[in-house]
């Protein structure tokens, strides 16, 4: 099973990568792969079921920080 620590790893490996692409569908692309990983990180370290349904509210604190990480990257 992957790690968070890993998943966490991955997406910033992407959303650094995304920063150096010209190609800018590529760097969509790549930003979007970085969110997967982010919240795949965050579903593993919150225990979120497959239905979705949080452990507990600080998976909202933590889908909040995906968008504040990834905003500046998206525009």
């Amino acid at each position: 099973m992957e790690t968070s620590s890993y998943l966490r790893r991955q997406a910033a490996f992407y959303l650094r990568l995304s920063e150096f692409c010209p190609d800018e569908p590529i760097a969509n692309h790549l930003r979007f792969k970085a969110a997967d990983y982010h919240q795949r990180a965050l579903r593993s370290e919150f225990n979120i079921g497959h239905d979705g349904i949080p452990g507990d509210a600080r998976f909202a604190r933590g889908m909040a920080s995906i968008e504040e990480d990834l905003a500046p990257s998206l525009h």
